[in-house]
């Protein structure tokens, strides 16, 4: 009976530190727990129990039957896990696929927008040196116009110049040579006056002395002097 009570007594220890799912794995000699436990019983009896084997595990039907479903439930579990860790590995490995696809593509694409961004920033380039080198012609064409035109100016400054001063002079020479004209006939009108006037006044005092002579003459000439003088001023007057 001790033996029993005992036994009993390791069995519940033994089968309480299990639970339903580990239960069916005391069987074998893994008992070490029961058998530690019956040496600690029969210590003062001077019983020494060496081995101890569990040969069976049997549960209630209904715990059994329990057991069996929830052993079915969780190998389907287990199936359901490993399916779904299958398909979680294929959607990896496709998004890893797709993603390796992806970055392919954004690389290409990167290579090919790299592509168009060289040729962009060389076409850029190019029609910036070519507008730089039109700008250039087009000042340097400018300035030679501008060079052209202003030795136009100034050769047209220098002849309008020329024209002015031969104006200038042709002006004074002609003022001073009609001035100089209008001089010497203004001597000889002078000349002709004074001499007019000379011979007027020479006239005059001719005519003066005449009329003195004649005068002096009249108080002692004969009739004959007065129809002389008569005849001689008739003929002055004509």
């Amino acid at each position: 009976q001790l033996l029993s009570g005992a036994v009993d007594e390791g069995i519940r220890i033994l089968v309480r530190a299990e639970t339903h799912q580990t239960v069916r794995t005391l069987r074998g000699s893994s008992a070490d727990v029961l058998l530690t436990h019956l040496n600690k019983k029969f210590t003062e009896t001077g019983v020494a129990i060496t081995g101890c084997t569990i040969t069976d595990v049997a549960l209630p039907g209904s715990l059994a039957h329990s057991l069996e479903n929830t052993t079915a439930l969780r190998k389907a579990m287990e199936k359901t896990r490993r399916e779904h860790e299958f398909q979680m590995g294929e959607i990896q490995r496709k998004s890893e696929d797709d993603l390796e696809e992806l970055k392919r593509k954004n690389e290409q694409t990167i290579v090919m927008e790299s592509g168009k961004k060289k040729r962009a920033e060389l076409n850029h380039e190019q029609r910036m040196v070519k507008a730089s080198e039109l700008t250039r012609t087009a000042m340097i064409e400018s300035e030679t116009q501008s060079q052209v035109k202003k030795q136009e100016l100034n050769a047209l400054l220098e002849r309008t110049k020329v024209d002015m001063e031969r104006l200038r002079v042709e002006t004074i020479a002609k003022a001073e040579s009609e001035a100089e004209s209008r001089r010497v006939k203004a001597d000889i009108e002078l000349e002709k006056a004074l001499m007019l006037a000379e011979a007027e006044k020479n006239r005059l005092l001719g005519e003066a002395e005449a009329t003195k002579l004649d005068a002096q003459a009249e108080a002692s000439a004969s009739q004959h002097l007065l129809h002389k003088r008569k005849h001689d001023l008739e003929m002055r007057e004509k």
